[in-house]
């Protein structure tokens, strides 16, 4: 970068009363600017198409064409809305408000933290989870974290990509299952259809995978039903989406109502035994 900065960070903390945790950061930059002879990361070109080196979990790697050459590759507006809010309410409700570090994310973080005695939750945000696919890896250390959000703060305030194609972006390359990136390759392995048109149930299912993808079968009880605790974890977002104004209330079935049946590729992996029904719905 060329230019200069100044950066203020405030903390203070009772640790016998947790929510009255006060964080705050600010950056005030002074003429600052990406070098882009000097960048050896691809900062300036995220408007344009381009092929992503994915980094993921254990040093593991994926490439994806983000451009009209892969089949897969999905424009926002090609999403079914209902996905995207999902995912947005899932993993960062204030993408849209935060400048790539969010400090209320962080400042219920350390309190939700402090009450449980262990680490329980982060604070991360959409664009710092961009860094790390696109730039850092998956080490989990200070530094790692420090960089995340220096290369957040970069990717909101300086590369003047719009937070539209930053969740476009992640939407397109975001790991939710074994090589299965980006929200087409998500709709067609676990359901055969377009990320175009979902149900509610299979967007909501979709947002709760994305934490932990690998796992996904273990949402899921040996007849291919969903557990419990996934209804509830998907009937919880769906409320909170309802409440944003993203869903509507008679839109959401009840908890113990919520039903997807996998019909894709990830049936072979969840009910190894069992052929694909004839029929192809799913509530």
């Amino acid at each position: 970068m060329r230019g200069s900065w100044d950066y203020r960070l405030g903390f203070r903390l009772d640790v016998s009363r947790p929510d009255s945790v006060d964080f705050h950061a600010e950056v005030i930059p002074h003429d600052l600017e990406l070098d882009p002879e000097k960048s050896r990361l691809n900062l300036l070109g995220l408007e344009q198409p381009f092929v992503a080196e994915i980094h993921l979990p254990h040093g593991r790697t994926a490439t994806r064409d983000l451009s009209s050459a892969n089949p897969h590759h999905r424009a926002l507006e090609a999403i079914d809305s209902i996905l995207v809010h999902a995912v947005l309410t899932n993993e960062d409700g204030g993408f849209y408000r935060h400048s790539g570090f969010n400090p209320d994310a962080v400042r219920g973080a350390i309190a939700d933290n402090i009450r449980a005695g262990a680490y329980r939750r982060g604070a991360g945000t959409i664009t710092m989870q961009l860094a790390r696919n696109l730039y850092l890896g998956h080490e989990r250390t200070l530094s790692r974290k420090a960089q995340e959000v220096v290369l957040a703060w970069i990717l909101e305030h300086l590369t003047y990509v719009s937070k539209r194609r930053l969740l476009e972006i992640y939407l397109n390359v975001i790991e939710w299952g074994p090589g299965v990136h980006g929200a087409d390759e998500a709709a067609r392995y676990y359901f055969g259809r377009d990320a175009s048109r979902l149900t509610v149930a299979q967007a909501l299912f979709l947002a709760t995978v994305l934490p932990a993808p690998t796992k996904w079968r273990y949402r899921f009880d040996p007849e291919g039903a969903l557990r419990p605790f996934e209804r509830a974890q998907m009937h919880f977002i769906g409320r909170a989406m309802a409440k944003k104004g993203w869903l509507g209330e008679s839109d959401l079935p009840p908890a113990d109502s919520l039903r997807v049946e996998i019909l894709g590729p990830a049936r072979e992996m969840l009910l190894p035994e069992r052929p694909a029904g004839a029929d192809t719905s799913a509530s």
